[in-house]
């Protein structure tokens, strides 16, 4: 993350986090195992105006219907949320 231009943040009570630019990701995300576990990144694409979907493997195929759903619903909420942010930034 670091080579991607992400920075550690140290918190007082020796807690840490990773930031880049409008996202930061707690350090409980690395030492739960049931938050390790990444099916897809989302990045924006600013020549598209859109979001662009990686999966990581075939993971998203092997996730139950019912987590399906939830990834897809997550998802959704993400993109709206991405796009709204980066289509303000696109107008400049």
């Amino acid at each position: 993350m670091i080579s991607e231009g992400w920075e550690k943040v140290t918190w007082e009570n020796g807690d840490w986090s990773m930031k880049k630019e409008n996202t930061q990701v707690n350090s409980s995300c690395f030492k739960n195992p049931e938050s390790c576990y990444t099916i897809a990144t989302l990045k924006y694409s600013r020549g598209e105006g859109c979001c662009d979907m990686e999966t990581v493997g075939n993971r998203l195929l092997h996730l139950s219907k019912k987590n399906r759903k939830d990834f897809f619903a997550v998802y959704k909420l993400a993109e709206e949320m991405i796009n709204h942010e980066n289509r303000d930034k696109d107008e400049y």
